[in-house]
C-alpha cells in the first residue's frame, strides 16, 4: 500500500495496535567511533512527534539513554514556535498571499475533494478558502490525528521537559526558518500537494498504527521511505535527504568532546538507504541498535 504525505510529515517533522511486551529491539542506537584510541559515543533515537496517552510509558531504553547523557539534541527549539515572529512566518506558509483563493490555484476536482472533506468535518468554507496547499495538508493532518486521540505532544516534548527539569544542555539541529523552507516544498505543485494529502486517507489509521508499533519495536520499515522516494521524489529529497545531510556534520561534531549526547529525530530520518544511520556508517562510525 502506498502512503500519503501526511504519513511522511508524521514520521519526519512532527499506540494503535497492541504491541508485544517482550520486544527485543527499540528505536534507540548507540553510535561510536574510536578517536585517538578512546571510544567516543552518543545515542540517536527515533521520535514520534505526536503520541496518545496509551503510548506511555516509552520503552525503558529511551529513559536509560537519556539519563546517561549530558546533552539533549532535538530537531527544533519548540519554545520558539510560540513567538510572534514564528507565528507570523507559519501564517504566511499556511495562507495564500495577496488575496489568493485556493479554488483558483488547484483543479476543480481537487477543490471539490477539499470542500467535501471539510464539509463532513463541519469546517466552513471561510476557514480554508484562502489556505495554501501546505496549510490544507497541516489542517488535515491535525484533524486525522485528533480523531485517533493523538496529543499535540510526543517523544520530543517528553524529553524536552525532562531536560528542563534535569537542567541539562539542549541544542537544536535546525532553525524555524529552515523547517518552514522544507514544509513549503509541499506547496511547490498545488495540485500534487492536495492529491498527496488525500492519498489513502481512509487507511490513515491503520498506517499510523503500524508506524507506532514499528517505532516501539525498533523495526526498520524501509518500504515506507522507498515508496516515498519513488512517488514523491522532490518532497522526499527535501524533507529527508537534505535535512539528514545538513544534520550529519552537526552530529559528527559532537564526537569532539567527552560528553554523551542524546540525539532525538523523527524516526523517518532513521529509515531507508538515505538514513542518518547509514550516513554515519559510511563515515566510519559503528552503529548498534539497543534493546
Amino acid at each position: 500500500m502506498k502512503n500519503n504525505i501526511l504519513v511522511l510529515m508524521f514520521l519526519s517533522l512532527f499506540a494503535g495496535m497492541s504491541y508485544c511486551e517482550d520486544v527485543k529491539k527499540t528505536s534507540v542506537w548507540e553510535v561510536s567511533k574510536y578517536i585517538d584510541g578512546n571510544k567516543k559515543f552518543l545515542y540517536i533515537a527515533g521520535s514520534i512527534h505526536t503520541l496518545r496517552v496509551i503510548d506511555y510509558p516509552l520503552p525503558a531504553i529511551f529513559d536509560i539513554a537519556f539519563n546517561e547523557s549530558d546533552e539533549l539534541i532535538l530537531e527544533l527549539d519548540s519554545g520558539l514556535m510560540n513567538s510572534s515572529s514564528s507565528q507570523e512566518k507559519f501564517m504566511k506558509l499556511m495562507m495564500l498571499q495577496e488575496g489568493g483563493f485556493l479554488k483558483d490555484i488547484i483543479s476543480e476536482g481537487n477543490y471539490k475533494t477539499v470542500h467535501e472533506y471539510f464539509k463532513i468535518h463541519q469546517i466552513p468554507v471561510e476557514t480554508f478558502s484562502r489556505m495554501s496547499p501546505v496549510g490544507i495538508s497541516l489542517l488535515i493532518s491535525q484533524i486525522e490525528l485528533s480523531k485517533l486521540n493523538f496529543l499535540p505532544t510526543g517523544v520530543d516534548s517528553y524529553f524536552d521537559d525532562k531536560a528542563k527539569e534535569k537542567e541539562i544542555k539542549r541544542s537544536y539541529l535546525e532553525t524555524i526558518d529552515e523547517q518552514i523552507k522544507f514544509l513549503s516544498l509541499i506547496g511547490d505543485d498545488p495540485d500534487k500537494g492536495i492529491e498527496y494529502s488525500f492519498k489513502d486517507i481512509s487507511q490513515f489509521k491503520y498506517i499510523i498504527d503500524d508506524m507506532v508499533d514499528a517505532w516501539r519495536a525498533g523495526t526498520q520499515l524501509d518500504s515506507i521511505t522507498t515508496d516515498f522516494k519513488i512517488d514523491y521524489p522532490e518532497i522526499y529529497e527535501g524533507l529527508i535527504v537534505e535535512r539528514n545531510t545538513n544534520w550529519l556534520p552537526k552530529i559528527e561534531n559532537e564526537f569532539q568532546d567527552d560528553e554523551i549526547e542524546f540525539v532525538l529525530v523523527g524516526v523517518g530520518h532513521l529509515m531507508g538507504d538515505d538514513s542518518l544511520l547509514n550516513m554515519l556508517k559510511a563515515n566510519g562510525y559503528t552503529v548498534k541498535q539497543l534493546d
